[in-house]
């Protein structure tokens, strides 16, 4: 084997070193970049999660009992005494004692 043979074997096993220390590093930046993209997606998903919860929970403290409010010595509050003494003949008017008589 001559000098230059020798050379030539050497450079051609460098240049095979060379490439698979190249592929091995763009496999490595590939799976970085897999790793952050992934990371990232969470990430965004968790912050989504967060304000879909938020939403509800205002929606649900918000618009839960949907009951009004009615001033006692209101017109509407008179109608739906009334309305509701109408509908219940038998339930004891205010002020008498007749709830309280044990029946014959």
């Amino acid at each position: 084997m001559s000098p230059v043979e020798s050379d030539e074997e050497d450079l051609t096993r460098k240049q095979r070193r060379e490439q698979a220390r190249s592929q091995r590093k763009a496999l490595e930046e590939a799976e970085a970049a897999d790793a952050a993209r992934r990371k990232r997606l969470s990430q965004l998903g968790i912050a989504i999660a967060v304000v879909v919860v938020a939403v509800v929970v205002i929606l649900i403290a918000t618009g839960g009992g949907k009951s009004k409010t009615v001033a006692p010595s209101s017109p509407e509050a008179n109608k739906t005494a009334n309305t509701v003494t109408r509908r219940s003949p038998e339930s004891p008017r205010r002020g008498t004692r007749s709830a309280l008589r044990p029946l014959p």
